[in-house]
């Protein structure tokens, strides 16, 4: 039980604290091809989205699934919902809803990530590494 919230709230600290300093440096300075990471990272939300599903279907053993689960559901949610907003907003520099919605995007976008990437590697661990124990 422990360990389910303490995944959870690692990857949502470091999604926090990556978030906010994209906050500030947006604040500040124009950051070139902005509109091309936000569809990017729209595209990698949808992706992720796609292979979870796939993921579903395959898994017999939903552990891995109940550990990060809570989490990658509000990466992708977020991470959707925060990038067609920006995408659909003009982009400008010194605006603190910019600057906000930026580091709101920064923060789910990891949240998605690395949820992903912890849940490939406990389906990794749990099926390639049972033979050993």
């Amino acid at each position: 039980m422990f360990r389910k919230d303490c995944n959870c709230i690692l990857i949502l600290a470091i999604a926090a604290v990556l978030g906010i300093i994209v906050g500030v440096v947006s604040f500040n300075v124009v950051i070139p091809g902005i509109i091309i990471a936000i569809s990017i990272t729209l595209a990698l939300a949808a992706l992720i989205l796609v292979l979870l599903t796939a993921l579903i279907v395959k898994i017999k053993d939903y552990d891995c699934l109940c550990n990060y689960s809570k989490c990658l559901a509000l990466g992708i949610v977020g991470t959707i919902i925060t990038a067609v907003i920006a995408l659909s907003a003009t982009i400008v520099t010194a605006s603190v809803a910019i600057a906000i919605l930026l580091g709101l995007l920064t923060a789910f976008g990891l949240t998605t990530l690395l949820s992903f990437i912890g849940l490939i590697l406990c389906i990794i661990n749990k099926n390639c590494c049972s033979c050993m124990n």
